[in-house]
């Protein structure tokens, strides 16, 4: 057995070479004819470079990929000639690589042994030399986690006289840094120089620590520990150093952009101040902000000539994505053609009903009522009912103006009571407001979803900020007079915003992590992380009787988020529309339809109504007679009737929808 190990490794490795190599060209053919490619786009092809060279050392199993002609293939014998008889040669040209690796691994020694000549040392020279060499990387990487560690040890924590970017870590301040560097996977912290409150001015100093916070929200400390082992794994490959340089660059300019973002300081100020910290060196790890000379070149002219937003970059991701896995090609299965995911919806429509002037339906019960906000000059007065007769539902005492946001089947409606926004009073209507109150320590409240037992959900809040300066809030529960605080997943927020008939309670919470909040499911007394699609944060939306939750998270390059749907412990990117980056799913109902909206990028106005019933989301627009005037932007609720209801725009005006089949 251990004679084999040697050749085993040969071609692994060998394999892992081939395929990473071609991996590691294309992606560098196409930064290079794309040169404007946004950074975190850049980023993530290199890294996925870096794991394809991973996982084929690991030698996965190619997966059948049927392409070839149906027609019968003849049987292929790997047994090995009896000797002195001559083999006659086959077509292995539908065998893909991967398999071909397996088989010589899987032939026994002694059947290669009758027709390969006499081994020679150096095959058992190449896995020592590669194993001194791994051996060597790592005593490096430890000695560097130990000066790390030291340097960490030594430094002292440092509070700024300024406004920081929230969600930052803790500051330290050294005196062997000459910029800031963020360290630590499990307790991040930023490490900043002696002086630096001298050395840059206020706008200076929230800059260079944004680009800090970037790394963290971008997960960079974790995903640099793959580039790490595919250095130490791969240590005599001179284009694993390029794409490991390649993608720590495109990183920076990456969190460069973040920076900007969160900042919205001028690009020029961005460069200043990389050119003015750039003549410190590099005095500790994974400094952001001290580039050598041709990071430092390539950082200024990413700002000078900014990415382009290429709205089908992420079938560029995705083809990346599918190149990982190894496939073996194999005739194709004569059958019948599996009918469309979406087949069921080419016969299905839906009649559409003006519900007014509403900047917001958020709401819908089993007879067709909807809670409705409809905005009346600079004020929103809730609204519910049917579209043939829709009700006011007033304030609070004092109060000027209220939100409708849920609704259940006896037309209760939870909503909130305002004189100023962000100021609220949670009441449930039932024809009348009820005052709900609100959690010690927290004078505002809003009510966002009751369920048909009369338990509402929402969250109460300070109506400040704290040293972060993001909001303080904590989700309730409210039944039979009683308000309950649901707790957090670690931080200081959380909201709620759908319950069911069971009692289960969804909606947002932070993390431990600084700025980190994911969806979570309240049952039981307990909060469950739902976790996330590959981003820092999630949002759960609405929870169905069956336990199905759905919502929207942040994809892996943090500059897009996707529907999800969640279930039984697993969460499902429901994906999005074409060129329309992200989407958000608001509705579901008890069959699993589910309903929401996908837009160009977070937060965009260019949006439209989607309906996802199988695998892929379809425009509720194309389901709409010709001619009708409508474009429908979002789809906030659907009941299990399959109505619909939400916001468009009716020839040029803001109006609320409500969609029935038939």
């Amino acid at each position: 057995m251990s004679a084999d190990l040697p050749a085993l490794w040969a071609v692994r490795i060998g394999h892992a070479c081939l395929g990473g190599t071609l991996f590691l060209a294309g992606v560098w053919a196409v930064c290079r004819l794309a040169p404007r490619l946004p950074a975190g786009l850049r980023a993530s092809l290199w890294w996925i470079a870096c794991l394809k060279l991973v996982l084929d050392l690991c030698g996965l199993a190619p997966l059948a990929l049927p392409l070839l002609p149906g027609a019968p293939v003849r049987q292929v014998s790997f047994a090995a000639p009896a000797v002195g008889q001559k083999s006659s040669p086959r077509r292995m040209d539908h065998i893909g690589p991967h398999a071909i690796a397996s088989w010589a691994a899987a032939v026994p020694a002694q059947s290669r042994a009758a027709t390969s000549p006499a081994r020679i040392p150096w095959p058992l020279l190449l896995p020592a030399f590669w194993l001194v060499g791994v051996l060597v990387s790592l005593l490096r990487t430890a000695q560097q986690g130990l000066r790390l560690k030291a340097l960490v040890k030594a430094a002292q924590p440092i509070t700024l006289l300024i406004d920081l970017p929230p969600g930052l870590p803790p500051l330290r301040e050294s005196a062997d840094v000459s910029a800031p560097c963020v360290t630590g996977l499990f307790r991040p912290i930023i490490l900043v120089p002696r002086n630096f409150e001298e050395m840059l001015s206020p706008a200076e100093i929230r800059l260079a620590l944004a680009h800090e916070l970037a790394h963290l929200r971008r997960r960079d400390l974790w995903l640099a520990l793959l580039p790490a082992l595919t250095q130490t794994l791969f240590f005599f490959h001179p284009l694993v150093w390029l794409g490991i340089r390649e993608w720590a660059v495109a990183r920076e300019e990456a969190c460069d952009a973040v920076a900007l973002r969160l900042t919205g300081a001028d690009p020029l100020h961005l460069g200043r101040l990389l050119l003015k910290l750039a003549g410190g060196g590099e005095t500790a790890p994974a400094l952001g902000l001290s580039p050598g000379y041709r990071t430092l070149k390539r950082r200024l002219i990413g700002l000078t000539f900014p990415a382009t937003n290429l709205r089908n970059s992420r079938w560029l991701f995705a083809a990346a994505l599918l190149a990982l896995v190894p496939w073996r090609l194999t005739a194709a299965v004569r059958s019948g053609l599996a009918a469309p995911a979406q087949a069921e919806h080419l016969n299905e429509h839906y009649t559409v009903t003006d519900l007014g002037d509403a900047a917001e339906a958020a709401g819908l019960n089993e007879a067709g009522q909807a809670a409705l906000t409809w905005r009346d000059g600079s004020e929103a007065q809730g609204l519910t009912g049917s579209p043939a007769a829709l009700t006011l539902l007033g304030a609070l005492p004092k109060h000027h103006f209220s939100r409708a946001y849920g609704i259940n089947s006896r037309g209760e409606i939870a909503a909130a009571s305002y004189n100023i926004p962000g100021h609220g009073r949670a009441f449930l209507w039932d024809g009348s407001p009820h005052k709900l109150g609100s959690l010690p320590g927290y004078p505002y409240s809003q009510a966002r979803s009751v369920n048909d037992t009369g338990q509402v959900v929402g969250f109460a809040e300070t109506g400040g900020r704290d040293r972060n300066q993001a909001h303080v809030a904590r989700a309730f529960l409210w039944e039979s007079g009683k308000m309950a605080d649901l707790g957090t997943l670690g931080g200081l927020y959380s909201a709620a915003t759908s319950v069911n008939n069971a009692g289960q309670v969804v909606g947002k919470a932070d993390t431990e992590t600084f700025g980190s909040t994911h969806a979570f499911l309240w049952q039981n007394g307990a909060m469950q992380d739902l976790g996330t699609l590959g981003g820092a944060n999630s949002l759960a939306c609405r929870v169905s009787d069956g336990g199905t939750v759905v919502g929207t998270a942040e994809t892996g390059d943090s500059d897009t988020r996707h529907a999800f749907a969640w279930q039984n412990g697993a969460m499902r990117d429901l994906g999005t529309l074409p060129n329309m980056p992200s989407s958000v799913a608001c509705g579901v109902n008890a069959s699993g339809l589910i309903v929401g909206y996908a837009e160009a990028q977070p937060d965009s106005t260019d949006k439209r109504a989607v309906l996802w019933r199988g695998a892929l989301p379809l425009d509720l627009n194309t389901l709409l007679p010709a001619h009708s005037g409508w474009v429908l932007t979002e789809a906030r609720a659907v009941n299990d009737r399959g109505q619909i209801v939400g916001s468009g725009m009716w020839n040029g005006h803001a109006r609320a929808f409500l969609l029935t089949p038939g």
